[in-house]
């Protein structure tokens, strides 16, 4: 994986190495969230898994709002698209 390169894709490039460590953590939030959501469906807890789509478009509409103020409204259009899907 390249931490680095992830960031400026998501639209926050980081620069300082020390930033990293925050890129990291934010894809162990991912991974956890993927995680509860594959066990609530290998579980069949329909409710409990609607829960976790819900909280990831909230995630993306934040993540949205982040990068719109940080980079730019044009950088942070592709995240309007993860809250809509």
């Amino acid at each position: 994986m390249a931490p680095a390169d992830a960031a400026a894709f998501f639209g926050v490039p980081v620069h300082d190495p020390d930033g990293l460590a925050f890129v990291r953590v934010f894809g162990a939030r991912s991974i956890g969230l993927s995680l509860v959501a594959l066990a609530r469906l290998a579980l069949d807890m329909r409710m409990g898994l609607a829960a976790v789509f819900l909280a990831t478009a909230l995630i993306a509409g934040l993540d949205f709002s982040v990068v719109a103020l940080h980079a730019g409204m044009l950088k942070a259009a592709k995240h309007i698209g993860y809250v809509v899907v």
